[in-house]
């Protein structure tokens, strides 16, 4: 939920054209951003669960379904928040032109894996961000490109042994380092910008999973990591392997040390990724009837308005959607093969 905040607070400055005035950005000189950060911590953690689940669930087919069902429901409720209460509300098309438009039944139906459509027809045109309705959306095919890779990677064992795993995470960023274009050509958008950085983030995740009997879960080590996280921010070689690999591990800390957990909070439910996939629609929509707003204005009206948004989220649509995943784990075939000892 902080990362997701950290997100929005970036995008709030980002969207009236202050970007280099956001404070995190300020202060490393636009090396990194409060909404890199974020996003980084989003592909640490999922790394990390994904590498769990895999483990846990004993048939691909289930662990495909059980992401379908925590990452598509919540999904569409946003791409129909965007469509009918934000899009239909601003656009200057008339409303049959709107609904006739391709580019609105793409936006909706579009699926993760295929990209992520930010248009809809005559909206956003004149904001000073103009045209993107849901920016926050690319980061989505990315992931689901990760699990797939990452269910791959489960399938032929390469997981089953900490030492091969980290061979073969390491042979990666060596390939990487050696040819660059070549690995970025196998990833979603061509690997455009920050995507090989998620990407490492999230098998780092995978291999703090892996390695997690001989990875400390420790408060001193995450201050000294934070130290060379920071001090490194500057350096323009070092500077984004420190953030990639560092900020992962620190967000895992903060989750699992038992002197940070915060169980209060985790009794009323997980609004992250409902505020993660509708706060950029609800900002702009603000700044299109609003303007101008400064960015801490805008990031207060975004959170007072995406969180209850978010809890409606949650509550009617992402957690009954979870609830079916015990269904999954319930069924068996009902034919079953006679074990091995059988007469």
């Amino acid at each position: 939920m902080i990362a997701a905040s950290m997100v929005m607070f970036s995008h709030a400055y980002a969207l009236t054209l202050h970007a280099g005035d956001e404070p995190i950005a300020a202060l490393s000189r636009n090396a990194i951003d409060a909404g890199t950060i974020g996003v980084i911590t989003f592909f640490g953690i999922s790394g990390f669960l994904i590498a769990q689940s895999l483990e846990r669930t004993p048939s691909l087919c289930r662990f495909a379904a059980a992401r379908a069902l925590r990452i598509v429901p919540g999904l569409y409720l946003a791409k129909l928040f965007c469509v009918v209460a934000v899009g239909w509300t601003v656009t200057v098309l008339p409303s049959a032109s709107y609904w006739a438009d391709a580019g609105t039944w793409w936006f909706l139906f579009g699926m993760p894996f295929f990209g992520m459509a930010d248009r809809l027809p005559g909206v956003f045109a004149t904001l000073p961000y103009p045209l993107a309705v849901n920016g926050s959306l690319w980061t989505i095919p990315v992931e689901v490109w990760c699990y797939c890779v990452a269910a791959m990677i489960v399938l032929v064992g390469l997981t089953r042994g900490t030492a091969l795993y980290s061979a073969l995470f390491a042979a990666a960023i060596v390939g990487y380092a050696i040819f660059p274009q070549a690995t970025r050509n196998l990833m979603p958008f061509d690997g455009l910008g920050t995507i090989p950085g998620l990407v490492a983030s999230f098998f780092f995740g995978v291999w703090l999973h892996t390695c997690r009997r001989l990875v400390p879960v420790s408060l001193p080590l995450s201050g000294i990591i934070a130290l060379l996280v920071v001090a490194c921010a500057r350096m323009p070689r070092l500077g984004p392997w420190c953030f990639y690999i560092g900020i992962p591990y620190l967000a895992l800390v903060a989750a699992y040390h038992p002197r940070l957990q915060w169980r209060r909070y985790l009794q009323f439910g997980d609004y992250s990724y409902g505020t993660y996939v509708l706060a950029f629609p609800v900002q702009q929509f603000l700044i299109w009837r609003f303007a101008p707003l400064s960015p801490l204005l805008s990031f207060a009206l975004t959170l007072a308005v995406t969180l209850p948004l978010a809890m409606l989220s949650w509550h009617f649509v992402e957690a009954p959607a979870l609830a079916l995943k015990s269904a999954l784990v319930a069924y068996r075939p009902r034919f079953r093969t006679a074990p091995r000892d059988a007469r």
